[in-house]
């Protein structure tokens, strides 16, 4: 896995490697190598940049977070995958990510590992509630709801997330569930939708995600796992895109128009 970039929020430190691990974690899902050898990721062409905005504690203020996305979108990230949350409402942190929102990122959040058993509560965390963020939710290898995957109406759609085997520090793998783990999918989907359409806006590729969705649950969108559950290779048509072609002038010959 190659990181091409990034930077760090936190004060301890102006370095963005990570101490904790789940970082590792995450951008393996997203960019591990297809080298044959231990795990690959599902965009593993994708060009990752690291922001370090957890201190070596796995701690991190929201404060630092909302820097990490103002980052982002002051040098020009396409995708931010934020596999964290907060179960406290921001107004600031809204802002930054509506703001990047408008400025043409698409940001995916983790939906939180605060689910019922029954999952009748809404659980969301924050920033996956608000309307400008996708919300992950995660599924078992059964294709249920992962009994801590929160739930509610901002659960947007669902991918792996029990039991994944990504990268992790001094070139280990490593085993994790979460949220955090299912995630990255949806980050990387994104990436492979980005890189074949580069042309689509980031509420159009939003919208080919969740249209190609496989449902499960009760039909349609609902509160465990969205739309549904994220499918890898399910959009292969190009898209035909509608251009204005005025017509500026008429030439006439004997044997054509043009």
């Amino acid at each position: 896995m190659t990181v091409a970039g990034g930077g760090s929020t936190v004060n301890c430190t102006s370095a963005y490697s990570d101490d904790q691990g789940h970082g590792t974690h995450v951008a393996g899902i997203i960019g591990a190598q297809n080298n044959s050898f231990g795990v690959k990721g599902a965009a593993y062409e994708s060009e990752l940049y690291a922001v370090k905005a957890f201190n070596q504690d796995g701690a991190a203020y929201l404060s630092d977070m909302i820097e990490g996305i103002d980052w982002s979108i002051s040098n020009g990230m396409d995708i931010i995958n934020l596999s964290a949350g907060t179960q406290v409402e921001s107004a600031v942190l809204q802002s930054v990510v509506d703001q990047a929102y408008a400025s043409g990122l698409l940001i995916v959040a983790a939906a939180g590992n605060d689910g019922a058993p029954d999952g009748l509560e809404d659980t969301v965390d924050f920033p996956a509630r608000y309307s400008s963020v996708i919300g992950v939710g995660a599924v078992d290898s059964y294709f249920s709801r992962a009994s801590f995957s929160s739930t509610g109406p901002a659960v947007e759609v669902a991918a792996p997330g029990v039991r994944i085997l990504s990268t992790y520090l001094e070139d280990q793998y490593a085993y994790m569930s979460g949220t955090s783990m299912a995630t990255p999918y949806v980050t990387g989907k994104l990436a492979l939708l980005k890189q074949a359409y580069p042309r689509l806006t980031n509420e159009e590729l939003r919208q080919v995600l969740i249209e190609h969705t496989q449902d499960l649950g009760p039909a349609g969108r609902d509160p465990f796992f969205g739309y549904g559950l994220i499918q890898a290779s399910s959009f292969t048509e190009p898209i035909e895109f509608k251009e204005e072609n005025p017509l500026t002038g008429i030439t006439l010959s004997a044997n054509s128009v043009s």
